[in-house]
């Protein structure tokens, strides 16, 4: 069984972007009446609370991999978290609750508009295992674009809001925001850097997992198989893959090609359960179990709850037709569904991955 991999995993996630819009808000959501408490780590909060789904995912992660690193940037999620925020700068800041409450709602969702702009999230987890999102460029691409394009922003938004607040009759704005900052010092300066190295680290070991993953299925294509799952094991690290269960997904692959059929069976099923939504396993479980040395009454069992999903959901898959006649045949259905009855023998092709 060949083994086809993606040429390229995105994780383009902003880095510097998010810090660029912790530091505008609190600018913009300083009280002009002062902080009541703690205005030496105001900047610095921002910045981690502009951070915190990243934050939240990859500590939920180190302690418990798949979807549940996805918590973070889950709509269904993001009230609670708002929440939780939004009374801990009131602890922290003596913010009003209604300030506190716009704040952390804003800059969470900000959060996540940006992640979804640059890569795939499970954005209605978990209810929903489905990747949401727009890759609008590749990873090192994106760092360069995010290098020219939030530190323009920011500044534009400085030279705006000066102008708007120099015309302001008492100018508070502006003084209360800067008075913020001062007090701050260097502290402030030093925390909100050291925040910002921590997330480009975390960042870069993200960008090597991807790399690894990427080194691992060319193994594949060349069939030294046994050192792809070096490879596999390795980009399974923390920070590991973004989307879930893509790593036993290729651990499968990669038996299976090597004829461990019950490890590629055990990964299959594990890649599975993190993300059932994933097209290509779904087709390679209902292939695994309609091609097993197996009596044909226990192939069909086997099989068919994954059949019956190919039948019924990934309509917006072209190959889906062709690869369910293709399994059919292998358990002696000819005509399983009208959808798949016109399906030429000779035209159908069962790729083992994803495109």
């Amino acid at each position: 069984m060949d083994v086809l991999g993606p040429d390229h995993y995105h994780s383009a996630m902003p880095v510097i972007g998010h810090a660029f819009v912790g530091l505008a808000t609190a600018i913009e959501a300083a009280p002009a009446t002062g902080l009541r408490r703690n205005p030496a780590i105001w900047a610095p909060g921002l910045v981690a609370l502009a951070y915190l789904p990243d934050i939240v995912g990859r500590a939920v992660a180190f302690f418990r991999p798949g979807p549940w690193r996805e918590m973070g940037h889950s709509v269904l999620l993001a009230v609670p978290l708002a929440l939780i925020s939004a009374t801990g700068l009131v602890l922290l800041f003596g913010l009003t609750w209604r300030r506190s409450a716009v704040v952390a709602s804003v800059s969470l969702g900000a959060h996540i508009g940006l992640d979804l702009l640059s890569g795939d999230h499970l954005l209605l987890w978990p209810a929903s295992s489905a990747s949401i999102g727009l890759s609008l460029a590749e990873e090192a691409r994106a760092f360069i674009l995010e290098l020219l394009v939030f530190p323009a922003l920011f500044v534009l938004f400085l030279l705006v809001r000066r102008v708007w607040t120099g015309h302001h009759p008492s100018g508070e704005g502006g003084s209360s925001a800067a008075a913020a900052f001062r007090t701050g010092g260097w502290s402030g300066v030093g925390l909100t850097a050291l925040i910002l190295v921590a997330a480009s680290v975390t960042h870069g070991l993200g960008w090597l997992r991807h790399h690894q993953m990427a080194a691992a299925w060319n193994k594949c294509r060349q069939r030294d198989f046994a050192g792809a799952l070096v490879l596999f094991d390795r980009a399974s690290c923390w920070p590991a893959m973004p989307k879930p269960g893509r790593v036993d997904y290729a651990r499968a692959e990669a038996h299976w090609a090597m004829g461990n059929r019950a490890a590629a069976e055990e990964y299959y099923l594990r890649s599975y359960r993190a993300d059932p939504s994933y097209f290509w396993c779904v087709v390679d479980l209902a292939n695994l179990y309609a091609s097993a040395g197996q009596p044909l009454e226990w192939r069909r069992r086997h099989a068919e709850p994954y059949l019956q999903r190919l039948r019924t959901e990934f309509t917006d898959q072209p190959e889906r037709l062709n690869l369910l006649a293709r399994i059919d045949r292998k358990l002696g259905l000819e005509q399983p569904t009208s959808m798949s009855a016109a399906v030429a023998p000779s035209a159908v092709t069962v790729p083992s991955g994803p495109p």
